[in-house]
C-alpha cells in the first residue's frame, strides 16, 4: 500500500503527473516486474483522523479501480463512503460522512485475483509511506490495535487489529514533526486560502484539477451556487475555511512538533507486530563560513562608498565650519577619505572575519530590510547553517532555505528534549533530524540497519531499522520526481534494500 503525503494528488488515472514517479508511473513499473500496488486517494492536507478513516474505508470497501496501462485517461471507479465517526464530527461541526469518494486505485499483472480482495487478518498488507503518510499509518495501526470503539464504533470497534500489518516503510516521515508548519503558518491567512479553496473545489469531485477532499467541512460548492456567493461563504469569518483552520484538523498541525507529540502521547511505542523501517534525506549544502577578500571593484559598487560617507560625516561636525581655510571641510575631507577608504580595504577586511560569519552579515541585513517589507506583507527567511543544493527541485528550494535558517522555539526545543539533533538539515519539507523514528531519549525504539539482518524476525518487530541518511535526494526526489541521473542510482538502491526487506517478511 502506497501511502502519500503532504499535498499528494493521489495516483495518476487522469493527470499527467504521477504523485509516485513524476512522469514515470513506479506503481505500474512495479507491478510489471510481479507486485501487487495499491495506491489509496486520502486528503492531501487532512488531520491524520481523516486520513486514517479514509485509508481503513478504501482497503476494505471491495471497490477499487483496477488500473489499465492501455487507457491513460480512464475515469476511476467512486462510490466510496467515509465515516468519520461522531465524536469527531460532533467536536468539529463537519459531516460524518463522506460521499462518492474515489476509490483505490490497483496495479497488478492479476486484476481477477484481487476482485474480492479485502483488507483483514488473512490479507495482511506492507505499507511504504511518504511524509506525512507515514504519521497516517502510525494513527491507523493505533487506532486498530487499541480499543478505539469510542472514537468510533464502525471502523476501530476491535482490538487485535494489529496483525493486519506485516510492515511499514516511511520515506522523509516526519516521525518528530517538522518545522516548516511553523514558517506557513505566520502566512496562513483564511480570507486568502478561502479564495484558493473556492477555485479548487468550486467543480464537482470528479472534473476538480486538484481535490483538496474537504467537501465534509462544507469546503465545496453548495448546488447551483455562484462563484461569488461560494466564495463570499468560504471567506466569511464564521465561514468553513476559518473553522478548519482554527480546529486544527489538518495537516499542518497534525504535523508540526506539537501535534506529533500529540500523536507521541497516544501511540507512544511501536506495534510489537509490525516491522518499521525509515530512511532519511538531506537537500542541505553548508553555508559558506569562509570570507573572501572584495575587489576593489565590488567595495567600489556598495550604494554608500567609504569617501562619500566620510565626507558627508564631517559636514556634520559644526567645529570644523569655523576654522581657518587652510584647515577647511574641502582640505580635510579629501585626506579622511582615504584614511576610511583604506581602513574598510585593508583592516576592515581583516577584522571583520574575527568578528561575525558570513551568515550573521547577511541576517542582520535580513533583520533590517524585513522591517520595511513586513508594512507590505513580504518577510525574508533568515539566514542559517544550510543553503539548497544545487540539484534541489526548484519549486523547493525557498523551503529549503527556510528551514534551514529556522530557530526552533523554546517550547519546541523542550518537547524535543536532548534528542532533537541538528533541525536545520532538511528535504525542503521535513527536518532530517525528525525522519528516523519517533523520540527516542532512551536509545530503545531506533537502531541502525547494519543490526537488522542478523537479529530473529520476532526480535525485530517493534523497532524502528533506520536505513541512515540519503544526501542526494530532496523530498520530491523521495518519489521519484528525479533530477539528477546520481539521483535515480540512489533509488535504485533504495529498491534493493527494499527487495531485502521484503524477502524477509513476506508471510
Amino acid at each position: 500500500i502506497s501511502v502519500p503525503g503532504f499535498a499528494t494528488w493521489g495516483s495518476s488515472v487522469s493527470e499527467a503527473i504521477n504523485y509516485w514517479g513524476g512522469v514515470e508511473n513506479i506503481p505500474q513499473l512495479l507491478a510489471d516486474m510481479g507486485h501487487t500496488v495499491i495506491v489509496p486517494s486520502i486528503g492531501p492536507i487532512s488531520s491524520n483522523w481523516e486520513r486514517a478513516c479514509e485509508l481503513y474505508a478504501q482497503l476494505t470497501s471491495q471497490k477499487f479501480t483496477f488500473h489499465d496501462p492501455t487507457i491513460p485517461k480512464a475515469q476511476g471507479t467512486r462510490g466510496i463512503e467515509i465515516d468519520y465517526g461522531t465524536l469527531h464530527q460532533s467536536r468539529f461541526n463537519y459531516d460524518r460522512i463522506s460521499h462518492n469518494r474515489k476509490a483505490a486505485i490497483v496495479y497488478t499483472k492479476s486484476p481477477n485475483d484481487w476482485e474480492n480482495w479485502v483488507w483483514s487478518k488473512d490479507n495482511p498488507v506492507h505499507f511504504i509511506c511518504h511524509s506525512h503518510g507515514g504519521n497516517t499509518v502510525r494513527y491507523l495501526i493505533h487506532l486498530m490495535e487499541d480499543d478505539s470503539r469510542r472514537l468510533h464504533p464502525n471502523y476501530f470497534n476491535k482490538d487485535g487489529k494489529e496483525s493486519w500489518t506485516i510492515s511499514v516503510v516511511t520515506l522523509g516521515t516526519p516521525h518528530r514533526g517538522t518545522t516548516l508548519t511553523d514558517i506557513i503558518f505566520v502566512s496562513l491567512d483564511h480570507i486568502k486560502t478561502a479564495r484558493i479553496f473556492t477555485t479548487l473545489s468550486f467543480s464537482d469531485p470528479e472534473d476538480r484539477a486538484y481535490d483538496l477532499q474537504l467537501d465534509h467541512w462544507s469546503i465545496c460548492r453548495h448546488d447551483d451556487e455562484p462563484f461569488l456567493m461560494m466564495r463570499r461563504r468560504l471567506e466569511a469569518i464564521d465561514g468553513p475555511v476559518r473553522r478548519w483552520i482554527r480546529a486544527n484538523q489538518h495537516s499542518l498541525a497534525d504535523n508540526s512538533i506539537v501535534g506529533v507529540n500529540s500523536l507521541h502521547r497516544l501511540a507512544p511505542s511501536p506495534s510489537a507486530d509490525v516491522l518499521y523501517f525509515t530512511l532519511s534525506f538531506n537537500a542541505t549544502a553548508p553555508f559558506p563560513q569562509t570570507w573572501r577578500d572584495l575587489t576593489s571593484n565590488e567595495i567600489a559598487s556598495f550604494p554608500l562608498p567609504p569617501f562619500r560617507l566620510a565626507r558627508k560625516a564631517f559636514e556634520w561636525i559644526p567645529l570644523l565650519d569655523h576654522l581657518a581655510p587652510p584647515f577647511s571641510l574641502g582640505h580635510l575631507a579629501p585626506f579622511f577619505s582615504l584614511v576610511v577608504t583604506t581602513l574598510v580595504n585593508t583592516a576592515g577586511q581583516a577584522a571583520v572575519p574575527t568578528l561575525l560569519s558570513v551568515s550573521q552579515l547577511l541576517s542582520w541585513f535580513t533583520g533590517i530590510a524585513n522591517k520595511y517589507l513586513t508594512e507590505n506583507g513580504f518577510n525574508i527567511p533568515r539566514w542559517g547553517i544550510c543553503l539548497p543544493r544545487s540539484d534541489v527541485l526548484p519549486l523547493i528550494m525557498p523551503s529549503v532555505r527556510a528551514m534551514g535558517g529556522h530557530r526552533l522555539t523554546l517550547a519546541e526545543e523542550e518537547i524535543l528534549g536532548s534528542d532533537r539533533g541538528n533541525w536545520y538539515l532538511n528535504d525542503g519539507i521535513v527536518n532530517t533530524a525528525s525522519m528516523q523514528g519517533p523520540l527516542d531519549p532512551d536509545n530503545k525504539l531506533i537502531k541502525g540497519f547494519s543490526d537488522f539482518p542478523g537479529i530473529e524476525e520476532d526480535d525485530a518487530r517493534g523497532i524502528y531499522w533506520h536505513l541512515g541518511v540519503n544526501n542526494t535526494m530532496d523530498h520530491a526526489d523521495e518519489i521519484g520526481i528525479f533530477v539528477l541521473e546520481d539521483t535515480v542510482r540512489a533509488f535504485h538502491l533504495k529498491i534493493d534494500l527494499n527487495s531485502l526487506i521484503s524477502e524477509r517478511v513476506m508471510p
